[in-house]
């Protein structure tokens, strides 16, 4: 796998394990519809966890009030995200009804699906794009009987978005990823990354995120049985101390490109005795040095 492709992995994993803490993804919640809700106990979080094992998966999915919000991380420029997010509401819908009897003549009530891609790759795009599933349609000169609008948010930190204002969780991923502090760690620490949690999640959460991770590396090699094989490079070997030093290389980077140990503590969910610990034990030079 090229530096690219993992360098554009990570990137989805440290979104998806970012937006997973309910705080931070109500934030978002609010940040995109522009509600003030308050209370994490109402959201109601439906990401297809187990797509691990469909062709389709999608990134973070979440309800609240009836509202069905499906965040997706791109680091691409995908004009399909109408067509993915079909398959994925679809699936979202199919979860939400469950026995319901679609065929009797009482009328069922769903959510209503809001689909919202953030970007941040590298090819130019404008801040905020508006993508349709009729823009896939082969006769587009008809008005169409079904429709689904995406949009996409551009996130890279150079860019003006109002959005990154109102949310700072993902003003704050944006600015470690366009730093350069993100990309350029997972891609030296790979290994690390894997038997590592950049925020804390409890054992059970930690675990399926680097089994995640294991699964795409061994299905883009067309190696399925290296998740089965529960492939898991240094964490099945008990590696701790490269753990150790791949949280360490990343609070010497974040914190020598100008953050201060409080803004790393709470982006990283560490405790700020911890992170103030390693800042003096290395002068805030890189470990390597």
């Amino acid at each position: 796998m090229n530096n690219e492709t993992v360098n554009r992995k990570y990137k989805d994993t440290v979104f998806r394990l970012l937006f997973k803490d309910k705080s931070n993804l109500l934030s978002l919640f609010n940040a995109v519809n522009d509600t003030d809700f308050s209370d994490e106990n109402d959201i109601k979080i439906t990401t297809l966890e187990n797509a691990i094992y469909m062709t389709s998966k999608n990134d973070i999915s979440c309800i609240i009030d009836m509202k069905l919000n499906l965040f997706e991380h791109q680091s691409t420029v995908n004009p399909n995200m109408p067509y993915r997010n079909l398959e994925y509401v679809t699936k979202c819908f199919k979860r939400y009804v469950g026995n319901f009897d679609v065929y009797s003549g009482k009328a069922l009530t769903l959510p209503n699906p809001k689909f919202v891609v953030f970007y941040n790759g590298v090819n130019e795009q404008p801040p905020i794009r508006v993508m349709r599933l009729s823009d896939l349609y082969a006769h587009k000169d008809e008005i169409p009987n079904l429709e689904l609008v995406v949009i996409q948010y551009n996130i890279n930190n150079l860019v003006d978005c109002t959005l990154m204002d109102r949310c700072e969780p993902l003003k704050e991923y944006s600015e470690f990823i366009g730093n350069g502090i993100l990309k350029d760690f997972l891609t030296n620490n790979r290994n690390e990354v894997r038997s590592m949690s950049l925020f804390e999640f409890d054992a059970e959460e930690h675990e399926k995120a680097i089994k995640q991770i294991a699964y795409e590396d061994g299905y883009d090699k067309g190696e399925l049985e290296g998740y089965n094989k529960g492939e898991l490079a240094g964490y099945d070997k008990g590696e701790e101390a490269g753990a150790i030093r791949g949280r360490a290389e990343l609070i010497l980077s974040m914190f020598n490109s100008g953050k201060t140990p409080e803004q790393i503590s709470d982006f990283c969910g560490l405790d700020l005795k911890e992170v103030e610990k390693i800042i003096e034990q290395s002068d805030g030079n890189s470990l390597d040095n």
